[in-house]
């Protein structure tokens, strides 16, 4: 697959339901940044513990994790559409209902807890489906471009909406109402779901023929994505990975920052918004790369993911002994630049190498592969903070760099390449296959 210029930035904006897709997405992934700050300070002011916030963010991550195959296979079988609208209507009623009551100061943990996990189970469904889209309202050609414009939106809004966040909730929060300003950025995010949804209803996008001979039952579905994506060497080490990199950053950083902002930084809700903040622009900084230029392929992708995961390794050990915001701050804006690079990197060859009737399975495989093991490293994190945060980020470190150390010493990335997947013709974004396909090199 080529590697995107500015004129596949362009040519993906020229489809209506893409460009619809961009603004409906960006709009609710903005109010989620209000979500995602509001959550974790509304537990802290009212617990105080990073047990109670691992276990709420486990308990969220949990069914996500165990039911994404499902989300994954429902998605082949419906269409990524219909199952996204669904998930956002229904995050949108318990959003909505969770800023009412922290708005008027009715809320208690225990229904955090329920709410947490009915968002889990709409997120199952959500995160699989959202992924499979992009192939429909785009041309393969230009799937690095359109990746690279929906991860970068992602990263923007957390740039843009952390801080945001973080301002409305310190200057809501009056002495006496400290939970109205939580309420309010919760609000803000449940209306951002009609937006969504509104743009989701117009679109129409291109699902194919469904061949339902192919998926005549749903344990069956699954069994032959997992298949398809364990029988593959590539794909089954880069799935080990990407579980191994998620199990040791992911929950010392939804759990560890916002700890480490309320007890050792400066800023308090402030400060832990601009620390997001900064994470989300050196992911868009690092997606903006992954979009224009040339794909990596062979030794050069091998190399590119083990400098990164060590770079991951060496950040997360420093982030537990700094105590300085504004070093926490830049140490982020370096470790997003890589994770935004890796994102369009894989997401990316994945699509390319996806048969479409399987898309849905693959990227839920994927998807439970990111978010799999998030319950247990965001428990262990909370219960391990209480003894000492500092080492469960130096200790987090150490243990990616032993993984990295021994992944690198698989061949099987060295397969990483871009050409079209073996049972569809590549589409050169005009309609048409190519007269002629040979193998691909150099990551094009």
């Amino acid at each position: 697959m080529p590697f995107p210029s500015l004129r596949h930035f362009r040519s993906v904006f020229a489809k209506r339901d893409f460009r619809l897709l961009f603004a409906g997405q960006f709009t609710s992934l903005l109010g989620d940044q209000f979500y995602m700050i509001a959550l974790p300070w509304l537990v802290l002011r009212l617990e105080g513990s990073s047990v109670a916030l691992g276990g709420i963010l486990a308990l969220q991550a949990l069914p996500r994790a165990l039911l994404m195959l499902v989300g994954g296979a429902i998605t082949d079988r419906l269409s990524p559409r219909r199952v996204m609208l669904a998930s956002n209507l229904i995050r949108m009623m318990l959003v909505f209902s969770m800023g009412l009551l922290v708005f008027f100061d009715l809320i208690d943990v225990w229904m955090l807890y329920i709410a947490a996990l009915a968002l889990g189970v709409a997120d199952a469904f959500f995160y699989p489906a959202q992924t499979a889209i992009v192939p429909q309202v785009t041309s393969r050609r230009h799937l690095g471009a359109a990746n690279a414009v929906m991860q970068g939106s992602n990263q923007f809004t957390l740039f843009l909406g952390a801080v945001v966040a973080g301002a409305i909730i310190a200057l809501f929060s009056p002495p006496g109402a400290e939970l109205r300003g939580i309420g309010c950025a919760l609000l803000i995010d449940a209306l951002t779901f009609v937006a969504s949804a509104v743009t989701l209803h117009l679109m129409s996008p291109q699902t194919g023929q469904r061949d339902r001979r192919a998926h005549p039952s749903l344990i069956r579905s699954i069994r032959e994505g997992m298949r398809y994506v364990l029988g593959n060497a590539t794909m089954r080490t880069l799935f080990l990975i990407v579980v191994a990199v998620n199990f040791t950053v992911l929950g010392p950083v939804t759990v560890g920052i916002p700890v480490l902002a309320n007890s050792r930084l400066q800023g308090g809700a402030a400060g832990y918004g601009l620390i997001m903040s900064m994470f989300g622009l050196g992911s868009l900084i690092g997606i903006l790369i992954g979009g224009a230029t040339k794909r990596p392929a062979g030794k050069r992708a091998v190399t590119i993911i083990t400098v990164s995961c060590y770079g991951f390794a060496l950040g997360m050990a420093v982030l537990g002994l700094a105590r300085n915001l504004f070093l926490v701050a830049a140490l982020m804006v370096f470790l997003g630049i890589g994770a935004g690079y890796l994102v369009v990197l894989y997401v990316s060859w994945l699509q390319a190498k996806t048969p479409r009737r399987m898309i849905g399975r693959v990227m839920g495989l994927f998807s439970f592969a990111t978010l799999g093991l998030v319950p247990v490293s965001q428990a262990l994190t909370g219960a391990l903070g209480r003894l000492s945060i500092t080492w469960v980020f130096i200790g987090s470190g150490v243990l990616l760099f032993l993984v990295t150390f021994a992944g690198a010493a698989s061949k099987s990335l060295l397969e990483i390449g871009y050409e079209p997947t073996p049972d569809e013709p590549h589409d050169n974004g005009l309609g048409q296959a190519p007269h002629r396909q040979g193998p691909t090199s150099g990551g094009t």
